[in-house]
């Protein structure tokens, strides 16, 4: 599949040459990845599931960091191309108000759901997060 590229300064649209430019494999799944989780649930009109619940469910009080880390995880296995989650870590800095994920996403080639080769499925996708709760 082959996605819009996003500039990650700005979330727009990134031109190249004045042609808007596109992103694939490991690039596409990484940028889907941290839309979905810079997304609040409910923020996009033609798709109000799109996103992360942060107001509804994970900026109540008080903070439930298991439940918020489950629904990071279901946010990011909700991706393309996520083959599986490692090193998933996180914390609370609560005199900051501060939540931090830090995780790794194997990346998978997948067509028709299943893995066309098994040599991309090693490609990782390191990120971090922070989120004000």
């Amino acid at each position: 599949m082959i996605s819009y590229q996003l500039d990650p300064s700005t979330n727009d649209l990134f031109l190249r040459n004045g042609t808007i430019a596109t992103v694939e494999t490991a690039e596409e799944t990484a940028q889907d990845i941290k839309t979905k989780l810079k997304t609040i649930q409910g923020e996009v009109f033609y798709n109000v599931l799109f996103g992360v619940p942060y107001f509804q469910v994970i900026f109540s009080k008080p903070f439930d960091k298991d439940f918020a880390d489950t629904l990071i995880l279901q946010t990011i296995y909700s991706s393309i191309n996520v083959a599986s989650v490692t090193n998933f870590q996180s914390r609370v800095d609560t005199m900051m108000r501060k939540y931090y994920v830090n995780f790794t996403v194997l990346y998978a080639n997948n067509e028709n759901n299943q893995f066309s080769n098994t040599s991309e499925i090693n490609q990782a996708l390191n990120m971090n997060e922070v989120f004000t709760i």
